[in-house]
């Protein structure tokens, strides 16, 4: 039976700013890397792919293969790439991080797998670091194998007219491993051993029904799995927040207001949500009192694009898209939203991602360009040479231990 949503829970959550989620034990310490910002040490460059990656679809020329997104596997060992030609990439780190700059695409992509739509999210599996789901707007969802950048299982869903429906967010939940797949008023939860067509059991409402205008509604965009508390997170292009409770489905504080949200990331009690509009607003917010955001940040001109937000375990919050033309990644402090630095800021273009492995920083550069069809054919030609190179940075900053009693 499809998981419904309580309709006067969701009432009663938009008055009560408390958040009806239970914590988890508090884990044992570990280590964890800490930014330094007190020197504002300068990040180094460690290795830079050419300005235009060679684009491997006919449609899109390399001047318009910009990199939509980029994900570090669990063991660090491969980052994979989303880019403007509906492919995914799959690079090597050992060869992508002691290879020449610009790196020769030839010899640090491990393998590649090209989509027959524009990919809307990617996710790695969290228990291999071989594995990762990708989704498209009408296709099933692939869990891609990073050594062959082949299908390893295919997960299809179906909508209420039993048509093939692509999710626009994916989460693996860090703790079951399940997949966690977002669509247009309501979720999947899916099984990564079992291939196929997915079970409606599975079926998780975001609204009572489709003509309510309570719950959740409209295009999900983005999925947190909160690891301290049982639940997780869901943003919506309709200006909202949803907080779940992971073992009943229901939606335990809805957040309204905001505007529409492309990104969320989650740490201990602490949820951070990436904003179109405003002023690239970045807000944060305590999932034990949802009432109002703990901080807000305006990283500078906004963008339509799917701009990342990454909260560290040691208490920092990273975020691209920032400064004139989203052209920075800038720091603040995760308890009170104050800047500390800007960490990267030398790209030609907007950097829509940035994906953070303890020190290793990858960043994305490149957006959608249109050509002035009244502008003369030399001046076109200069347009077209664009930054759209991947690269890689190592921060300044040690380990020290968090976490524990």
């Amino acid at each position: 039976m499809d998981a419904q949503l309580d309709a006067t829970a969701v009432v009663g959550a938009e008055t009560d700013g408390t958040a009806a989620v239970e914590p988890v034990a508090d884990s044992a310490a570990y280590p964890a890397f800490h930014f330094d910002y007190e020197h504002k040490q300068p990040a180094a460059l460690v290795v830079s792919t050419a300005r235009t990656i060679p684009s491997l679809a006919k449609s899109v020329a390399d001047a318009d293969n910009f990199t939509r997104w980029a994900a570090w596997s669990p063991d660090a060992a491969t980052l994979a790439t989303v880019s403007n030609d509906r492919t995914v990439r799959f690079w090597s780190s050992a060869a992508l991080l002691s290879s020449a700059t610009p790196a020769p695409p030839a010899s640090t992509i491990a393998s590649h797998f090209t989509c027959a739509e524009s990919v809307y999210d990617l996710a790695w599996y969290p228990y291999a670091s071989d594995l990762a789901a990708v989704s498209m707007p009408h296709q099933p969802i692939h869990l891609l194998s990073a050594a062959t950048g082949q299908p390893a299982a295919t997960y299809v869903a179906f909508d209420h007219l039993d048509q093939v429906a692509g999710p626009t967010s994916l989460a693996f939940c860090p703790r079951t491993g399940h997949l966690l797949a977002g669509f247009t008023g309501w979720l999947q939860r899916i099984d990564p051993s079992r291939s196929g067509r997915v079970e409606n059991g599975a079926r998780i409402a975001t609204t009572p029904t489709r003509r309510s205008r309570l719950g959740q509604k409209g295009i999900l965009s983005s999925i947190a799995h909160i690891p301290e508390y049982a639940g997780y997170a869901v943003a919506s292009y309709r200006r909202t927040l949803g907080v779940y409770d992971a073992a009943t489905d229901t939606c335990a504080h809805l957040v309204r207001g905001l505007p529409p949200a492309t990104h969320l990331a989650a740490h201990a009690h602490l949820l951070v949500s990436s904003h179109r509009e405003a002023g690239g607003l970045v807000a944060a917010h305590d999932v034990r009192n949802l009432a109002r955001p703990l901080w807000t940040y305006e990283r500078g001109d906004g963008t339509n694009m799917r701009s990342s937000v990454t909260v560290t375990p040691a208490g920092d919050v990273v975020m691209a898209a920032a400064g004139p033309g989203g052209r920075e990644v800038h720091v603040t402090d995760a308890a009170t939203g104050a800047r500390r630095g800007k960490v990267v800021g030398v790209a030609d273009d907007l950097v829509a991602c940035c994906a953070v492995r303890d020190a290793w920083w990858a960043t994305t550069a490149g957006q959608r360009h249109y050509r002035d069809p009244t502008a003369a054919a030399e001046e076109d030609a200069e347009a077209v040479e664009r930054d759209n190179a991947l690269r890689v940075w190592q921060v300044q900053g040690e380990y020290r231990a968090v976490g524990g009693d």
